[in-house]
């Protein structure tokens, strides 16, 4: 029987109700600049995959594909298990960077507040267990990725629903690699890019091997708001919440009729 380790759901959610606020908690922080991005329509030459972990028999891949949006267009993540005829596993992770925008901390501050945001659904999956795979936010500096410790959000079969995760300098960086490398916020750091990055896990315990099964996730409005210099505690803390309301303001905008 194939089986996959269970991964804590952390996401950590806020809320904000529309995109006016959004600009509110910017304009509030005469000592901080925000900036950042908000997609709900994808240009595939400026996204990049890039591989974290590939181990195992099973594939993993982001395809922009349309119709599996919320609404429109959005990316399907698949992951695929083959047949397995001994026992083994699989662990493969894959990121997708956005590579049209950068934060470039010598030119535009040292980076205190990130946040993300993004519409994530579970479409299907051939597994008798429950999770179809985690996600979670990723940076990449000069070539290596890193990402914050158990900030994964666990997906499971659904409608759309929005995920927003803030973090700060000071959170607990990790090294794609697993090397004790860390990211550079400070003015003195290389350029820094953004992104996502799905997760999943699958074993064989059967000396006979096991049935293969696939999962299939929507990911869709990715959203990335920035906090550079040094903003007062509870100002930032405010910024930072202006990025759920990006997540509403992009979706509004892609439910709405063209003009």
């Amino acid at each position: 029987m194939m089986t996959s380790p269970s991964r804590p759901a952390t996401g950590k959610r806020l809320g904000c109700t529309t995109a006016v606020l959004a600009l509110a908690c910017a304009a509030a922080l005469p000592s901080a600049q925000a900036a950042g991005f908000a997609l709900g329509d994808f240009d595939p030459t400026q996204w990049q995959p890039i591989v974290v972990a590939d181990e195992g028999a099973a594939t993993l891949s982001w395809d922009l594909t349309e119709g599996v949006g919320s609404p429109g267009q959005g990316w399907l993540v698949n992951y695929l298990q083959p047949r397995t005829f001994s026992t083994g596993s699989s662990a493969n992770r894959l990121a997708l960077i956005y590579t049209g925008f950068s934060h470039d901390p010598a030119v535009s501050g040292a980076l205190t507040g990130l946040a993300f945001s993004a519409d994530v659904r579970g479409y299907s999956t051939s597994f008798s267990f429950a999770p179809l795979g985690y996600l979670r936010p990723v940076i990449v500096q000069d070539g290596m990725s890193f990402s914050v410790a158990s900030s994964d959000v666990t997906v499971l079969l659904g409608q759309y629903q929005p995920q927003v995760w803030s973090f700060t300098s000071d959170s607990n960086w990790l090294s794609g690699d697993g090397s004790t490398l860390k990211p550079d916020f400070s003015v003195d750091g290389s350029p820094i890019q953004f992104g996502l990055r799905f997760s999943h896990f699958t074993s064989c315990n059967s000396s006979a091997g096991c049935v293969g099964g696939q999962t299939l996730t929507g990911i869709d409005n990715i959203g990335v708001t920035l906090i550079s210099a040094v903003p007062e505690p509870s100002s930032g803390a405010l910024a930072l919440a202006g990025a759920g309301a990006l997540a509403f303001w992009l979706r509004r905008r892609k439910a709405s009729p063209s003009t």
